[in-house]
């Protein structure tokens, strides 16, 4: 136990509609000339992380896939980063921890400096101890 909370944090950062994140960002974003995320898009990421606090993986990375690449063309850098970071740990908590690592070094390499890649940062470390994840993966085999 203990390793489902890790990834909350993140979440919490964005999840609540009530919040005055969206503002935010959207101001962050148009100041770095980026186009703004379609509300659509942010719906569909609102909805991608919900499943994946329901720990409903499969299907929140079936979600978050195709918006990654939309977040991206769009140069969307809150959007973007913490898409790579869910899909990481969707990944991981599907015991496929190479494309975990990947994501997450995506993550830190391509967005220094955001939350995402704080997040990211600390995934791969506990992955590194052998914490959580792995363990569960060699004690089912």
């Amino acid at each position: 136990g203990g390793c489902a909370n890790s990834g909350y944090a993140l979440w919490t950062t964005h999840a609540s509609p009530e919040n005055s994140d969206k503002s935010r960002l959207h101001t962050k974003s148009v100041a770095s000339g980026a186009r703004l995320a379609s509300p659509e898009d942010v719906a569909a990421f609102d909805a991608a992380v919900e499943l994946a606090t329901q720990l409903r993986y499969p299907e929140a990375e079936r979600k978050f896939r195709p918006l990654l690449e939309r977040f991206v063309a769009a140069d969307n850098v809150h959007y973007a980063s913490e898409t790579l970071f869910w899909l990481g740990y969707c990944s991981e908590k599907q015991g496929r921890l190479d494309a975990a690592e990947q994501f997450y070094n995506r993550v830190i390499a391509e967005y220094p400096q955001t939350p995402a890649a704080d997040q990211a940062q600390r995934r791969l470390e506990e992955l590194a101890r052998g914490d959580g994840v792995i363990r569960v993966k060699r004690l089912s085999k």
